[in-house]
């Protein structure tokens, strides 16, 4: 059940959405994605959990509803972004089996954040047919593999007792190996 700080943050990513409208949706997308990147990372940094799970909440949502097709891997990552963000504001004393859920889950939403970086200038770099694309398509490579693989398995370590968790990082392991295949493909294209 959505709470009431989801529903104004929604609100609030909508009128951002509107607020930039002149620009084409494709272009949009990309901005308010990146906006929300530097937000998250911002907060996380912070340590702002529960400000960073309502406002992530609400980009999500908003981006689920710009989605074309629910079988869009897009649409079951950002489902699952969702729930996984409920971890950032458990109580930061919980430990079920040593595992500080508010501590993973706040970790984990950084490295992804992080290893976001390069999609959004590799977006422009699409867009003004750059050289430079080809290279900058290799460094999200390397952010994904380093942020995203190497950087979680910290997380596997520390949750190997709890099933729960494990499976749904499993879930955005497979998630980012597909997507690192998806770039490697458009790497060789070009």
């Amino acid at each position: 059940m959505l709470l009431s700080k989801e529903i104004i943050s929604t609100g609030i990513w909508f009128l951002y959405n509107k607020i930039i409208g002149k620009y084409n949706f494709i272009y949009r997308q990309n901005i308010v994605s990146f906006t929300n990147c530097i937000i998250a990372i911002m907060l996380l940094v912070h340590n702002k959990n529960w400000l960073c799970r309502y406002s992530m909440t609400g980009y999500y949502i908003i981006d689920l509803l710009n989605e074309k097709s629910i079988y869009s891997i897009f649409v079951w990552h950002h489902i699952l972004t969702i729930y996984t963000l409920t971890y950032l504001t458990y109580n930061p004393n919980y430990e079920d089996n040593n595992i500080n859920y508010q501590e993973i889950s706040r970790y984990g939403a950084l490295l992804a954040e992080i290893s976001n970086i390069p999609i959004y200038i590799n977006y422009y770099l699409y867009k003004e047919k750059s050289q430079q694309l080809k290279t900058f398509l290799w460094l999200q490579i390397i952010f994904s593999i380093v942020f995203r693989i190497c950087g979680t398995w910290r997380m596997y370590y520390d949750c190997i007792e709890k099933k729960r968790i494990l499976y749904i990082l499993t879930l955005f392991q497979f998630v980012s190996i597909l997507w690192l295949y998806k770039i490697y493909r458009q790497i060789k294209i070009i």
